[in-house]
């Protein structure tokens, strides 16, 4: 397996490995006990589950349940989600069928296949993605709850259709793609956003209007609370030279409205882990399907073209840094989602 659900857990993810070190030494020095909550999502096929989110056990990094992370057998053993607190709960088939669309038209005798219509809804995956809040009620990850149009399925966009039969019993030709294609991957980015830049004339300046549109059927960036988006906009003139930008160093400071992101704070401290929020700080994400404008006055001189790109970002550099993350050479990178350019 290659996609990101099956490197999820903490002994196939540098980033979660590094998040759950803080988290727990976080709860040591608050003499709490640090139970691995985040295996509910991230190992979930590891023995004594209700044991490791509550500390009573730990995870074997050497266990192969652990390193299978989100694998085949947890997502085709899955018969329903419901509600619980403080997230979304699986119910697992307990008699080893295996649970599917029902799109097969051959029945195999390795394993009884049962039909389910889960598999066709976003309910599926909305017991980790759908509804997660910390201790203190903040939503944490509610993609389903606050950031869904309500229209299209996470199937739609995330599983597409791909060449290949499913199983080797099956006589279809194609099959949904199970590489769970989102942040990391760029054609998945491309397919994100578009943007347009008009500009006009005024008194020596040129003021240009920049459209940016979310293609996405949720909020822009969405579900994780590290990702960003920066709309980064540049000026040049007739030889290609930058002779203006909205930003150089930090865009929080330099220009606010060209960060798209959720943030949260305990008490006074904005930038809180997820763990310690007490409430939500700033969202400036884009709602899905929405166009959002953001307007810039040049006055450099010699504008010949202004170039704006959105780029995203799965970790904020500064968090690469406070969290000890081990730099891949993609996690801390910008990576453009969309861009555009008009020439005067």
């Amino acid at each position: 397996m290659s996609s990101i659900h099956s490197k999820a857990s903490f002994t196939g993810d540098d980033f979660h490995t590094a998040m759950k070190d803080v988290y727990e030494h976080s709860m040591l020095e608050k003499q709490k006990n640090a139970g691995y909550f985040c295996a509910h999502c991230h190992t979930p096929m590891v023995d004594n589950l209700q044991g490791i989110i509550t500390g009573t056990a730990k995870v074997d990094p050497n266990d192969p349940k652990a390193q299978a992370a989100v694998g085949c057998t947890f997502c085709h053993s899955i018969e329903s989600v419901h509600d619980g607190m403080p997230t979304r709960f699986y119910d697992i088939a307990a008699d080893g069928s295996v649970k599917g669309p029902g799109r097969s038209t051959k029945t195999v005798s390795f394993h009884n296949i049962v039909k389910n219509e889960l598999f066709d809804s976003p309910d599926l995956c909305s017991g980790c993605h759908g509804y997660l809040k910390n201790d203190k009620g903040v939503s944490i990850c509610s993609l389903k709850e606050e950031e869904w149009d309500g229209k299209s399925t996470c199937q739609d966009c995330h599983m597409k259709e791909a060449d290949g039969k499913p199983a080797m019993t099956s006589d279809r030709k194609t099959h949904r793609s199970h590489a769970m294609s989102g942040g990391h991957s760029q054609e998945m980015l491309d397919s994100a956003s578009k943007m347009e830049i008009k500009l006009s004339q005024s008194a020596g300046a040129v003021k240009a209007t920049v459209n940016i549109t979310n293609l996405t059927a949720h909020k822009l960036p969405s579900t994780m609370p590290f990702r960003m988006v920066l709309l980064k906009v540049q000026a040049k003139d007739a030889s290609g030279k930058v002779v203006w930008e909205n930003f150089k160093g930090d865009p929080m400071k330099e220009d606010p409205g060209a960060v798209f992101m959720k943030v949260f704070s305990a008490g006074d401290k904005v930038g809180v882990p997820t763990w310690d929020a007490e409430k939500i700080a700033m969202d400036t994400r884009i709602p899905a399907g929405a166009t959002i404008t953001r307007d810039y006055t040049v006055s450099a001189p010699g504008v010949a073209e202004v170039e704006a790109s959105l780029l995203y970002l799965l970790l904020p550099a500064p968090a690469v840094k406070q969290f000890n993350i081990k730099p891949d050479g993609y996690l801390e990178v910008p990576h453009p989602i969309s861009q555009a350019t008009a020439k005067l």
